[in-house]
């Protein structure tokens, strides 16, 4: 899994183009954001809190969207209080989504998770063992974006936390965020 840098996502003219042609494709696809993705593979019976750094964050980002899907669930058992959180060297915490978390243990293949409303909120989870939707309000877009300054010159992580209570954890995720820098030269998202 990698990480696409801004701007230049499609091989396309330069990114310059779009500052100097308004409302030209170019500017449209430079708006639509770059894809990080990372497949997490937890092995083993973990026990207590765990912290999974998925992304590195520089500079400044608008987080479009965040979200994962199970792509094994061979023990999920006791995979509770899951949802995501920022830190930085100096171990500084920014809760993304609520720090109570979301009970997985009853996942399925494919079940998805997403961050759909702002920090306070739990993490939605969409069981795979039968259809199932979230419907927002009209006009409304299902993903809850949110900007994130980096601690300058430390590293600044985009974790998934869960707890385990040792009973079970052996599960695969593959996590994507889409987002686009603040200001072109000066924020990134990379793999972890």
């Amino acid at each position: 899994m990698g990480v696409h840098k801004p701007g230049n996502q499609l091989g396309l003219a330069a990114p310059e183009i779009a500052d100097m042609v308004v409302n030209s494709a170019y500017c449209y696809i430079s708006q639509l954001g770059s894809v990080a993705s990372k497949r997490l593979i937890v092995d083993g019976t973990p026990n207590g809190a765990q912290d999974e750094n998925l992304f590195t964050i520089e500079g400044g980002v608008e987080i479009l969207r965040l979200s994962g899907i199970f792509t094994d669930v061979t023990d999920v058992s006791a995979v509770t209080a899951a949802g995501f959180d920022l830190i930085d060297g100096d171990s500084n915490v920014v809760q993304i989504t609520s720090a109570a978390g979301t009970d997985l243990s009853a996942s399925t293949l494919e079940t998805s998770i997403l961050r759909v409303d702002q920090a306070a909120a739990a993490v939605t989870a969409l069981k795979s063992d039968q259809v199932r939707i979230i419907d927002g309000a009209v006009g409304l877009d299902l993903h809850a974006p949110f900007v994130v300054n980096a601690k300058y010159g430390g590293t600044t992580y985009l974790r998934f936390n869960y707890t385990s209570d040792g009973g079970g954890a052996e599960f695969i995720m593959i996590f994507e965020a889409v987002w686009r820098p603040l200001i072109r030269e000066y924020g990134i998202v990379g793999v972890a």
